[in-house]
């Protein structure tokens, strides 16, 4: 009787091991998600302002967590400027990033006026 409850009891905390294991999985994946939907949010928003408003950072709260959110101009190449957008979060004491880029055409230099 003693052995098959101590095997019950490993047998419960080994299950309950593996949902805790699997919401953390979930909650990861969620928060990443979110990430990247903010990353894509603001840089759609970045391409529709003019190019002086970059660079351009913020903080957007979800659920507890603080996301800091960063979008700039690379360099651009053949016509082309990159946007790219920078998602920070911090989850169980790790940091997280996603980034994001997007192609948008380039403005063309304007002469200095005199």
């Amino acid at each position: 009787m003693l052995v098959a409850a101590v095997v019950l009891a490993v047998g419960l905390v080994m299950v309950a091991e593996s949902i805790s294991a699997g919401l953390t999985a979930a909650a990861r994946t969620e928060r990443r998600l979110f990430a990247g939907r903010l990353a894509a949010d603001r840089l759609n928003r970045a391409a529709a302002e003019a190019p002086a408003a970059l660079p351009q950072e913020g903080q957007t709260h979800l659920a507890g967590v603080a996301y800091h959110w960063k979008v700039q101009q690379a360099r651009s190449q053949g016509g082309l400027g990159r946007l790219v957008c920078t998602v920070r979060w911090k989850s169980r004491g790790w940091q997280r990033t996603v980034t994001l880029e997007r192609l948008v055409p380039a403005q063309p230099q304007r002469p200095a006026a005199p």
